[in-house]
């Protein structure tokens, strides 16, 4: 209305009441541009900014607070959850939750610091509650679906975990776990599926490697099993899994005329070398037997076993198993794996 005096009036009193409300300087500056005080009108359009007056409202600022107390809980929980103090980091978390208990990235940081303590039933019940507050948490349907896999429940895990194979195609982990838990169903075919995909989608995934193998050689399709750890060696010639693997196979796979014994014992020999366990010593003298010397089987089987005897971790079955074969090296003119 150009009525700048009592504009003037009116805005100096809003501003000496609330300071902070720096958008009113632009009124006021143009108030006093009204009045011919250039000066005045420069000052206060300079001071100008985007802070207004708001009404007083406790419940707005007590969503405030709790949101700032979440984000504080969270930062001080992740910086404990990251120099491995799982014990504060899970009290901060817990905070956070109090703080908002509708928050999902706190109840998945609270699930993910209790699985590190061992406490899986409570984190898979963070990890629910997370999936009930945001149905498409991935995180946490990924994390519960391990858990239940690993808590020996595939049945459970498969509908979580086949929502992180959709909906992230390109997660190879996911395809993994989802593979393992079709395997512990008995769903051989879906879980072979998965083992392809996790390494076509990650050639580096040595578990899925080997897994993949080892079912395809479980369903007697040997051939395919000694392709798969071909190309898996053939990607990754310097790890020392894969290696043993493939030597295992070339030196003992059901079907026999897939065998190799001088490459299985090249193979065998090089992982021997580089890490001399009873299972690779093993395997060394299955190798050997292959190759038609059955004194060298004999050998290194005894070595095989005599460094399993007493080792923290193995079972009587396994030393046992190993005596056994000792037996059959020593006692057969052609002492190849039967």
């Amino acid at each position: 209305e150009e009525r700048h005096t009592l504009a003037v009036t009116y805005l100096s009193a809003a501003l000496e009441r609330e300071p902070a409300a720096n958008r009113l300087h632009y009124l006021l500056g143009m108030a006093y541009r009204g009045l011919g005080q250039e000066e005045a009108a420069r000052d206060h359009l300079a001071a100008s900014g985007a802070i207004g007056i708001e009404p007083p409202d406790p419940w707005i600022d007590e969503l405030r607070e709790s949101v700032r107390g979440e984000r504080l809980y969270l930062l001080r929980g992740k910086l404990a959850y990251s120099v491995e103090r799982y014990e504060e980091a899970a009290e901060a978390f817990r905070r956070a939750v109090a703080a908002n208990e509708n928050s999902a990235p706190a109840r998945v940081n609270l699930g993910t610091t209790l699985a590190k303590l061992q406490r899986y039933g409570e984190a898979m019940e963070q990890y629910r509650v997370a999936l009930l507050i945001e149905p498409g948490n991935l995180t946490a349907a990924y994390n519960l679906g391990e858990l239940l896999l690993y808590a020996g429940d595939p049945a459970q895990a498969i509908p979580y975990l086949e929502t992180v194979a959709q909906a992230a195609s390109g997660d190879a982990q996911a395809h993994l776990a989802l593979a393992r838990a079709y395997s512990g169903r008995g769903r051989i075919e879906e879980a072979l599926k998965e083992y392809r995909t996790t390494v076509r989608t990650d050639p580096n995934a040595v578990d899925a490697w080997i897994e993949g193998a080892q079912l395809t050689l479980d369903q007697g399709q040997d051939a395919e099993a000694l392709s798969a750890l071909e190309q898996a060696h053939a990607r990754l010639p310097g790890d020392r899994r894969i290696a043993h693997a493939l030597a295992w196979v070339l030196a003992a796979a059901p079907a026999r005329e897939l065998r190799d014994g001088p490459r299985a014992l090249e193979l065998a020999r090089a992982v021997q070398q580089a890490a001399p366990t009873p299972a690779h010593t093993a395997t060394l003298a299955m190798a050997y037997a292959e190759s038609g010397d059955c004194a060298q089987a004999a050998e290194w089987q005894q070595r095989a076993l005599d460094a399993a005897t007493g080792l923290e971790g193995v079972s009587e079955a396994y030393t046992a198993r190993l005596r056994r074969i000792l037996q059959h090296y020593r006692g057969q003119a052609d002492c190849r794996a039967p």
